[in-house]
């Protein structure tokens, strides 16, 4: 468990009222997304909260801290998108494609599976896969045991094995 934050709430917003703008803005010269930017900003601020970075620490030390991680966000943010568009890629090169829109094609095959899978089998395998909801979660909402429900996800999942790997 981790030890409470030296920081009152009062001297904390003052840090987070004065570093924030100028975070925001370090991130904007930089990804050029307002919504990344105040994002990526905000998780700087707060993992000074989570670091108890000492607030007694020199004005020169507390930002040097933020604009470590902030930059540090921000090579991680980069990093992951790359991964992302490599993925795609690799996907795009992989699913066979006749009129050069493969990602079209995809959701018109995975419309077509889900369209042939039962009423019951679309709902659950909805709420877990589009909603991210847990199988006991799933249950509860459906009146079934968590068994059943473990059962039409899986029948869903073969159905969609079938559509895209095995033609």
């Amino acid at each position: 468990m981790q030890s409470p934050t030296p920081w009152t709430e009062n001297q904390f917003g003052s840090i987070y009222n004065k570093y924030f703008p100028i975070l925001f803005r370090f991130a904007l010269k930089h990804s050029r997304d307002t919504t990344l930017s105040k994002d990526l900003a905000q998780e700087s601020l707060i993992k000074l909260w989570q670091d108890n970075f000492m607030p007694n620490a020199t004005q020169n030390h507390l930002e040097a801290f933020l604009f470590r991680v902030i930059r540090n966000n921000l090579i991680d943010h980069f990093r992951k998108e790359k991964i992302r568009k490599s993925y795609a890629e690799s996907l795009e090169k992989k699913i066979p494609t006749t009129d050069g829109s493969p990602l079209f094609e995809v959701e018109e095959r995975i419309e077509k599976v889900m369209r042939q899978l039962p009423e019951l089998t679309q709902n659950i395998f909805s709420q877990s896969r589009e909603k991210g909801q847990d199988y006991k979660t799933i249950a509860a909402n459906t009146g079934k045991n968590i068994k059943t429900v473990e059962h039409h996800i899986s029948k869903a999942l073969k159905a969609f094995r079938k559509e895209f790997f095995q033609k």
